[in-house]
C-alpha cells in the first residue's frame, strides 16, 4: 500500500502547486506569457477574481490530499 500513499502525496503537491499558480495569476501577481502558441496569443495581464478563487480552493484541495497521504505514510 505505500506506493499509492506516496503516489497520493506526489499528486497532492502537483495540485496544490497548480493551485498556487492560478491563486497567484488571478490575483494578478504572477504573469506568464504562453512559451507554444499556435493562434493570436498575448500574455495575461491583470488579475481575475474567479481564477484567483479557483487556484485558493484547488490549493486547499491539493494541501489537504497530500496532507492525509504522508500523515498516512507515517502510520
Amino acid at each position: 500500500m505505500k506506493p499509492i500513499r506516496i503516489a497520493g502525496t506526489i499528486i497532492g503537491v502537483i495540485v496544490a502547486l497548480l493551485g498556487l499558480l492560478w491563486l497567484l495569476q488571478g490575483a494578478g501577481l504572477l504573469r506568464l506569457c504562453p512559451i507554444l502558441c499556435f493562434a493570436d496569443c498575448e500574455c495575461v495581464t491583470g488579475g481575475s477574481l474567479f481564477w484567483a478563487i479557483v487556484g485558493a480552493i484547488t490549493f486547499i484541495i491539493g494541501a489537504i490530499v497530500a496532507g492525509l497521504s504522508v500523515l498516512r505514510l507515517r502510520s
